[in-house]
């Protein structure tokens, strides 16, 4: 059978609950920034091959040789 907390007890259960879910809530911020950082680093790289790979198109229009456009 379970007994009856006193009111203090409760107060620090509640705090040390709140306190748990703060210090989850700290890590799951801190994981995504890491995927987000991850995210952009990859995302500059697939832009820079995607505009060489569009002005390389572009200088086609003029120049069927645009790959001395686009080597770099």
């Amino acid at each position: 059978m379970r007994t009856k907390l006193t009111k203090e007890e409760r107060k620090a259960n509640m705090a040390a609950a709140k306190d748990a879910k703060k210090s989850k809530k700290k890590e799951k911020i801190n994981e995504n920034k890491g995927k987000k950082d991850k995210l952009v680093k990859n995302q500059k790289k697939c832009f820079v091959q995607l505009f060489k790979f569009s002005s390389g198109m572009t200088c086609l229009i003029c120049d069927a040789n645009y790959a001395t456009y686009t080597s770099g």
